[in-house]
């Protein structure tokens, strides 16, 4: 079974939380305590259950890889440019590319 992305989590020192989802396209909040919120708009990736570093892991949903955005993920700073693209990508199927990350 698939594990799902989940709806909070910490990235690289911030607190995200997926403001909706639409199949595998997501809208997110990214927050610090020092900065303002910023949004990101993603096309959610699926990885198959493996092994790495001796630890294994499920087959899951990530977040696209840092070499992927502008193709599968992309960085707003108001929620308004984050609502269009969201609209944008879900109107259109939502996904380019589909397949594992």
């Amino acid at each position: 079974m698939m594990r799902l992305l989940p709806h909070s989590f910490n990235e690289d020192g911030f607190a995200v939380r997926m403001i909706k989802r639409s199949g595998r396209v997501a809208m997110l909040a990214k927050s610090k305590p020092e900065m303002r919120d910023f949004y990101e708009v993603v096309q959610i990736q699926q990885r198959p259950e493996e092994t790495i570093h001796g630890k294994l892991y499920p087959a899951r949903e990530v977040m696209p890889r840092p070499e992927q955005w502008g193709n599968a993920g992309w960085s707003c700073y108001d929620k308004e440019q984050a609502e269009l693209k969201f609209e944008a990508l879900t109107r259109k199927g939502g996904l380019q590319g589909e397949g594992i990350a």
